[in-house]
């Protein structure tokens, strides 16, 4: 007969209790953190604007006898822009620049991400928020949310870096146009932008309009968005997705 002594079991009872503390603990964690998953996204590009071209110098002229010239041939039709390309900015500075996007899903929670891809020089975000959008560049009242970074207002996006805020609450049904609002406090220089983004970007004057209602006065609009990659969010109860 194999004796059992008091000491083991007591060690397999504490070895038992804190593997389920810490399967317990775990479950908590997922439960707090949530599925987060992309509703929207963009490819961010660098623009660097081109003070001089440098054309390589012709070929050396043959001596022998040039060979006659080819018969021109019927260019193709090229088929016209259904979009016209939108300008390009070469920075901001003490400015607000409110971001139109669409959600594709729906969710409960919600970050953004924010990207300066291949900037020469660190960014300076003042303030961020998120909204519903109601009508060109005015929000839906209540639905303003203060972003922040690790707890702080403000962030430094270093040259390469990505920075994801912290997660806010706000119920987005699939399909909703929201508003992400950045401040920028310092010049900028040109942007890490997705040019073609086919909605209005809103830049204000000199300013913190990132808890503006609507920003009526703008310095102009542009349909490209800056230094925003992506937004996520936390799947809502009865939201699903198809993975691979």
């Amino acid at each position: 007969m194999r004796v059992i002594r008091p000491a083991t079991v007591w060690r397999r009872g504490f070895h038992g209790a804190a593997l389920a503390l810490s399967l317990a603990t775990a479950a908590m964690a997922q439960q707090s953190s949530g599925n987060w998953v992309a509703t929207w996204g963009t490819a961010q590009q660098y623009f660097q604007s081109v003070t001089s071209l440098q054309v390589p110098p012709p070929p050396p002229s043959s001596a022998a006898s040039p060979l006659p010239a080819a018969a021109p041939s019927a260019s193709p039709s090229v088929p016209a822009r259904r979009f016209g390309i939108p300008p390009r900015i070469t920075g901001l500075n003490n400015q607000t620049v409110r971001m139109i996007a669409r959600t594709s899903i729906a969710g409960e929670m919600l970050r953004i991400r924010l990207f300066n891809a291949v900037g020469g020089r660190s960014v300076r975000v003042g303030a961020a928020h998120f909204a519903l959008r109601r009508s060109g560049s005015a929000l839906v009242p209540g639905s303003d949310r203060v972003l922040t970074f690790s707890g702080n207002p403000s962030v430094t996006i270093y040259a390469g870096q990505t920075v994801v805020s912290d997660p806010v609450k706000l119920s987005v049904a699939a399909l909703t146009d929201v508003a992400v609002s950045l401040y920028l406090a310092g010049e900028t220089g040109p942007p890490t932008a997705h040019l073609f983004g086919l909605r209005d970007t809103y830049i204000s004057r000199e300013g913190n309009f990132t808890a503006a209602g609507e920003i009526a006065e703008t310095e102009r609009t542009t349909q490209s968005y800056y230094w925003l990659a992506g937004i996520d969010v936390t799947l809502a109860r009865r939201s699903r997705t198809i993975s691979r």
